[in-house]
């Protein structure tokens, strides 16, 4: 007889706490630079869109706050919570990358960018980070699969699951991001795409905004649900595939939005450090 998996001992609750701890301490960093850039504005020329990206990365940052303070007062019930972690990612994952996004503007409209500094930060913003987000939220999905798989060994003893079809799933997923934002990362814009991208920079801080505020209502509506509330695989696969879409279309405006005079001879981690403009949107 196969010996099914042990059952779910990673406390989410528990973590949650100290996740809420985090964004809060974040959020007050995000702030702080609002409110210094703002002092500052009438002495020094500030890039254009860095308050928009640095307050849509504040706001999502305090709903995130809101949401992992709420995960961590539902301990007594698994699956819910398990539903809950997998969603409570998407503000803090887009708040990180809005924060990296806020630096790279700031050092783009600086007298004298570093290249180096700069792309060491747009590489956090629109590489790692969405990497680093598929990653967990991948391990989400399978703590989602350990406990519908709990729950349901409580009425069927011999029930072991399978979370091999998760798992193959979230790794294509993972190898899939890697590879559209290394061809981001080291293609070169099209003349054409990366100019129209920079006019419409303010897209990247609004979406945050808007899909921060989406996810906190969905977060609110699951903390409604019954103890055993669980989310079907059908509904994981595609909240995955989301996001998957989601920090693409963010990733590639980070990455290919350029003014016109720098898009035939940057690629989308190079940057021209003798041009002392500021760059909307990167």
């Amino acid at each position: 007889m196969t010996e099914c998996p042990p059952q779910p001992v990673f406390d989410i609750a528990a973590t949650s706490g100290f996740y809420a701890q985090m964004t809060g301490l974040l959020a007050g960093f995000a702030f702080s630079a609002i409110i210094v850039i703002l002092w500052l504005g009438k002495e020094h020329t500030r890039p254009k869109g860095v308050i928009l990206t640095l307050l849509s990365a504040f706001i999502s940052l305090v709903l995130s706050t809101l949401t992992y303070s709420v995960l961590a007062g539902d301990s007594g019930a698994y699956t819910r919570a398990a539903a809950q972690e997998l969603v409570d990612a998407i503000p803090f994952v887009l708040a990180v990358m809005m924060l990296f996004h806020g630096l790279t503007q700031l050092l783009m409209g600086s007298p004298n960018p570093e290249a180096t500094a700069v792309k060491v930060s747009r590489s956090l913003s629109a590489v790692i980070t969405p990497t680093l987000a598929i990653f967990y939220l991948a391990s989400g999905a399978v703590d989602n699969e350990l406990a519908r798989t709990a729950a349901r060994r409580v009425s069927e003893p011999t029930y072991c699951g399978d979370l091999g079809p998760m798992t193959t799933f979230s790794i294509a997923l993972l190898g899939a991001l890697l590879i559209v934002l290394l061809v981001l990362w080291f293609v070169p814009p099209p003349r054409h795409i990366g100019p129209k991208l920079s006019q419409r920079a303010s897209v990247v801080p609004l979406t945050t905004l808007w899909v921060s505020i989406g996810v906190t209502l969905s977060v609110g509506v699951i903390t409604l649900q019954r103890p055993d509330f669980q989310l079907p695989s059908w509904a994981v696969v595609g909240f995955l595939s989301s996001t998957w879409l989601l920090l693409v279309f963010l990733a590639t405006f980070i990455l290919w939005a350029r003014p016109p005079d720098t898009t035939a001879s940057t690629s989308s981690g190079e940057v021209v450090g003798k041009v002392k403009q500021s760059v909307p949107g990167t």
